[in-house]
């Protein structure tokens, strides 16, 4: 027959612990808070640099699948059928991996005839860095305003 004895931790190592659990949390929640804080910080940076868009050339709307109002009514580039005159190519790169993320996307407009470039977009998003549950994860992007519909809107003009 064996003889089991339970352990009772000492009071003052169970008053610490809780006392700590509270301070570990808002602690966990700051740092989880400073992370995406300094990724959007960066984000910003990075779109002073280069973000937004930029018109090369702006091109006399003539083609009816160009609607500047539909966003980005254009082909990929590569898959464009024939009598297509315009397409696009959007690149993605990861700057960060991870929870939270920060990632470079670049559009740009492409006439095929030549292979110009007539107007490009280039944003930045951080994506992530939350606690973990069943909510989505936030994001932040910038520049703010700068979309498929104002690029289309900046290259083809009236």
């Amino acid at each position: 027959m064996s003889i089991r004895t339970q352990m009772k931790p000492h009071p003052f190592v169970a008053q610490a612990s809780l006392r700590t659990w509270p301070a570990a949390a808002v602690l966990t929640l700051l740092l989880i808070g400073c992370e995406k804080a300094q990724l959007d910080d960066e984000a910003r940076g990075l779109c002073a640099q280069d973000g937004g868009i930029t018109v090369y050339e702006s091109v006399k709307r003539q083609v009816s699948n160009v609607d500047p109002n539909a966003g980005l009514a254009l082909p990929p580039l590569g898959k464009q059928s024939a009598g297509d005159q315009f397409a696009y190519a959007w690149t993605s790169r990861t700057l960060k991996s991870g929870n939270p993320s920060l990632n470079r996307e670049e559009i740009r407009i492409i006439r095929l005839s030549d292979g110009k470039a007539l107007g490009q977009l280039v944003s930045y998003s951080r994506i992530g860095g939350d606690m973990p549950g069943p909510w989505h994860e936030s994001h932040f992007s910038c520049p703010e305003g700068a979309d498929t519909r104002t690029l289309m809107r900046a290259v083809f003009v009236d």
